[in-house]
């Protein structure tokens, strides 16, 4: 009986998926037509203690960039803020400006 020729990659991706929806190796193997050892050959690299550590570690170092980016943004955010504020008190200030120059230019017409 000749061998099953499969795109590993692709059916790697679609077991992954199915994994993380909580289906079992024998479901996937069903689901996608090969055998539960493919599923075992494929996934258990990826299901093992020590893939699992290096997948959290990573995910803590991409966790970590990410809050360093979060603290800078909010910075940004902070002194975009201040910036606007002072545009509105200067604002404010020309409103004041045009308000007294209207008043004085009344005060000389009389």
């Amino acid at each position: 009986m000749p061998r099953k020729k499969y795109d590993n990659d692709k059916l790697k991706a679609e077991m992954v998926e199915l994994r993380r929806r909580g289906y079992s190796y024998r479901q996937i193997a069903q689901k996608l037509g090969c055998s539960t050892f493919k599923v075992y050959e494929l996934l258990s690299p990826r299901e093992s203690p020590s893939a699992r550590l290096k997948q959290a570690a990573d995910l803590a170092d991409r966790l970590d960039k990410l809050e360093t980016r979060a603290k800078i943004l909010e910075e940004h955010v902070t002194m975009l803020e201040r910036k606007l504020a002072k545009l509105n008190v200067l604002e404010t200030l020309q409103a004041e400006d045009l308000k007294l120059n209207a008043g004085l230019q009344q005060l000389e017409t009389r």
